[in-house]
């Protein structure tokens, strides 16, 4: 399985687009692998590991990011939510309380939302070639 990644220069170019036209949003989100993890677990993926990395079996199996604000609109207040979801015909169902459950007769161990808050400016690599000032 092949990485998605993107050009350095695509990378800068739209972060710094981003954090130009919005100052006052976070630049970032500092995610903890273990997060990644827990959200992982709690979708009831497969997992099988190829040539020392880690790989879904199913390539449909994906995550979903939602982006939340307290009521203070400071960039430090801002927040990354992330869902675990299934595919359903053509469309990627969120695996979350109140929505659907895991396949597979599987029950959710917490709401099935995950609470990303580390943003930056808090969490910030200030030498980071993402960053921008």
């Amino acid at each position: 399985m092949s990485t998605p990644t993107i050009p350095i220069k695509d990378a800068q170019d739209l972060t710094k687009n981003w954090q130009t036209h919005n100052p006052n949003f976070a630049k970032a989100f500092l995610i903890p692998i273990n997060d990644i993890l827990a959200c992982i677990n709690e979708s009831g993926v497969d997992l099988e590991i190829v040539n020392g990395r880690i790989s879904t079996v199913n390539p449909d199996e994906s995550v979903r990011a939602y982006v939340g604000v307290k009521d203070s609109q400071k960039a430090e207040d801002e927040k990354l939510l992330i869902v675990a979801t299934f595919k359903d015909g053509s469309e990627y169902v969120d695996i979350c309380e109140n929505g659907a459950n895991p396949p597979g007769g599987r029950r959710l161990y917490g709401s099935g939302v995950f609470d990303f808050t580390k943003p930056c400016p808090n969490e910030c690599n200030r030498d980071s070639p993402l960053f921008h000032d």
